[in-house]
This record gives structure tokens, sequence and C-alpha cells, in this order.
């Protein structure tokens, strides 16, 4: 599942429209748009914004390499 794909999901089981997420943001509906269609890649900065507008916190993880 690509991150835009995963980023609608969470935004509609809140019940927000991009449009509510995109005035939460303070930008324009169409770079919400443009991120959950994988057209635009986010920066941490806006990932964190959208996340903030759905209320959902943003966790990086760093997969380990196993021991030999």
């Amino acid at each position: 599942m690509s991150l835009g794909n995963h980023l609608r999901g969470l935004r509609e089981q809140t019940g927000l429209t991009q449009r509510d997420v995109a005035r939460r943001m303070g930008c324009a509906d169409s770079t919400v748009s443009m991120i959950e269609t994988d057209t635009r890649e986010p920066r941490l900065k806006m990932l964190r914004r959208y996340c903030d507008a759905i209320g959902a916190r943003v966790y990086i993880g760093f997969p380990t390499k196993e021991a030999p």
C-alpha cells in the first residue's frame, strides 16, 4: 500500500473530506489530493501537518539488521 493510499484511508476513517484537511493544514485542496494520489511526495513537515489535521501521529521506523 502506498503512502497516499494509507493517508487517504486514515482520513476517510475520520469522516473528513479533502477540503476539511486542506483547511486544517492551511493549504490548497489540490495539495491534499496530490498527496493522496501519490502525485506529490510530501516532505516530513507537510506529512506532519497532514497527520495533525486528521488526528494521527507520524512514526518513523528503520529496519534493523539481525545479528549473524
